[in-house]
């Protein structure tokens, strides 16, 4: 393996953390994602915490996240 094998590691560390807290916030991964790559480019600096998954709400809920959203509820229900 070279260095560079090595340096995408923490890389990929981070953006798996983010899908997996995503998902664990009841978010539908692959729109948390999107919406935050989207909005990132014009965010404020003092208004970063609202893309962190804990604290993300979605500009247009589509209909994907809301069946995902659904469906996490009841997964987490019945592991209760």
């Amino acid at each position: 393996m070279t260095a560079d094998h090595f340096a995408v590691i923490p890389r990929a560390a981070a953006v798996m953390t983010l899908i997996q807290s995503a998902k664990l916030n009841g978010h539908d991964p692959y729109a948390y994602l999107k919406g935050v790559l989207t909005r990132l480019p014009t965010e404020k600096n003092n208004s970063i915490d609202e893309l962190l998954p804990h604290n993300w709400k979605q500009a247009i809920p589509d209909k994907k996240s809301q069946a995902y959203k659904a469906d996490s509820r009841r997964r987490h229900a019945d592991n209760s």
